[in-house]
């Protein structure tokens, strides 16, 4: 048993004691046997279904533990995988990097000396070609990275794999207020952790309600908010994010955007993702 579970029992012991030491005190007083041992029987019982109840208590308490720490360790064990990755995607880079910035600068010395137009011509598209292999290195290295990279996707209906998600909705407006409800759900297969998702209306759009878990950070715009998440696994829909809108109040205006972004400890860099809600009167 743990240590407060030690002390519960300790706890439950000292009562049953006290009540066993009651008994015996008053022993003549309960002049029934079948009263005497009835009160004892209560008491022993008291301290047995305790005693069963903490350690059974103790038991599962121990296993939710163990599943935390498993889970913690997990995550933390494909963080450093990811981070060990990227580290060595990055000198891979670095290193080639600089070797065809080498061969690059011998050919330009070699091209500076050269008399004939022939020969200038042929070093000219051996520099090209160097170019572009260089530029095929670095898209290959950034593939890696967003390959291992946990990636969230925002949009309106059902996510994958029962549905899909689209970038523009319908709703009603009812007393100035419109109803969006956005889902959210890891597609990638990797896990995001440690992160933040943010929300940005309009400029002439405001919240009717603050939307759940989400908050205004001091100094931010009034159509900003924010919401920190340690742990969103992969292939797993986030609850849907319902964000109540006054919309503007503008002749001819119809429709509106919601913008959503997230950062993350596993994720790729990402960009706003721009939602568009239409207006049904």
């Amino acid at each position: 048993m743990p240590g407060s579970a030690w002390l519960n029992f300790l706890i439950l012991v000292c009562t049953a004691g006290v009540g066993l030491f009651s008994l015996m005190k008053d022993w003549e007083n309960h002049q029934h046997p079948v009263r005497r041992y009835a009160v004892l029987v209560l008491i022993l019982g008291g301290l047995i279904g305790g005693g069963i109840n903490l350690y059974f208590s103790s038991k599962q308490a121990a296993k939710i533990e163990k599943d935390r720490a498993s889970e913690q360790s997990a995550a933390k064990t494909r963080i450093e995988l990811l981070q060990n990755l990227m580290t060595s995607e990055q000198t891979s880079r670095h290193n080639d990097t600089m070797l065809f910035l080498d061969r690059l600068g011998k050919l330009n010395d070699q091209l500076s000396l050269l008399k004939t137009d022939q020969k200038t011509q042929q070093l000219k598209q051996e520099i090209v070609s160097l170019q572009e292999t260089l530029k095929t290195s670095d898209k290959a290295s950034t593939e890696v990275v967003r390959l291992h990279s946990a990636a969230l996707t925002f949009g309106f209906g059902s996510p994958p794999p029962d549905g899909t998600l689209s970038d523009t909705t319908t709703v009603t407006k009812v007393n100035g207020v419109v109803t969006v409800d956005i889902a959210a759900w890891n597609s990638s297969e990797v896990s995001a952790t440690n992160g933040f998702i943010y929300l940005r209306l309009c400029i002439t759009c405001k919240y009717a309600e603050e939307p759940e878990y989400f908050h205004q950070v001091k100094g931010t715009p009034e159509t900003d908010r924010e919401r920190q998440f340690q742990l969103i696994g992969s292939k797993i829909n986030l609850e849907t994010i319902r964000t109540k809108v006054i919309p503007p109040d503008l002749p001819g205006v119809k429709a509106f955007l919601i913008g959503v972004r997230y950062v993350c400890q596993t994720c790729v860099e990402s960009d706003w993702r721009n939602l568009t809600v239409n207006i049904r009167e």
